[in-house]
């Protein structure tokens, strides 16, 4: 019954809002922040909604996460329910600032495009070490867009081993920029290419993506 208590904090009838409230607070005081999973999904859709007191619900899954010792959230961004774990993420992102370096670092390598996306927009938000120390994770993303941007907005130069990596990337613009990148450096790319096809190694897309560099 939480979802059903969490989706009427969004009630037409402000008694109805103000008594879920009082429901879901009661609750909140005698059980853990985990029970409150299943229910994310209807809080995230609250949270959204434009009569939900958006101030109470910020309060309450900053509540979750204070008062509970256990980890409680991982669970919920790990689900197999695809709206759960994004309402887990998006929830957190926007409530939990406190543990914003955690979110970005689960979101970049996360398989959840949705989650890697929100991912991206936080980005900004770190300061540039921690940006550095993310951008490893963006760069190993299965989503190119990810990888795309981990590697236009990186903080610093990309070492070597990461630039040979991306030269056989799926996504042209990014082996396009890593190829550029490498014979800045004084590096004969074509000869990384040459090399890495000779050696035999490559499976089929990165072997796809060698010939496409050889050909430009």
């Amino acid at each position: 019954y939480l979802p059903l208590l969490a989706a009427r904090l969004n009630d037409w009838s402000a008694p109805v809002r103000q008594a879920a409230q009082q429901a879901l607070a009661h609750y909140r005081s005698t059980h853990p922040a985990a029970d409150f999973v299943p229910a994310l999904a209807a809080l995230h859709g609250a949270a959204r909604g434009q009569r939900s007191d958006h101030a109470w619900i910020a309060a309450f899954v900053q509540g979750l996460d204070a008062d509970d010792t256990a980890d409680w959230l991982k669970p919920a961004l790990a689900s197999r329910d695809a709206p759960l774990r994004r309402a887990a993420y998006a929830l957190a992102m926007d409530y939990l600032p406190q543990r914003l370096d955690e979110l970005v670092a689960f979101g970049l390598g996360s398989r959840d495009l949705m989650q890697a996306h929100r991912a991206l927009l936080a980005l900004p938000r770190l300061d540039d070490e921690r940006r550095r120390a993310h951008t490893p994770l963006g760069l190993r993303s299965p989503f190119g867009q990810v990888r795309q941007f981990a590697v236009d907005h990186a903080p610093a130069p990309l070492s070597r081993e990461a630039l040979l990596t991306l030269l056989f990337d799926p996504m042209p613009r990014i082996r396009q920029t890593a190829a550029a990148q490498l014979a800045a450096l004084g590096e004969d790319v074509k000869g990384h290419v040459h090399q890495a096809i000779q050696d035999g190694q490559l499976a089929a897309r990165p072997l796809c993506a060698a010939l496409a560099l050889l050909v430009q």
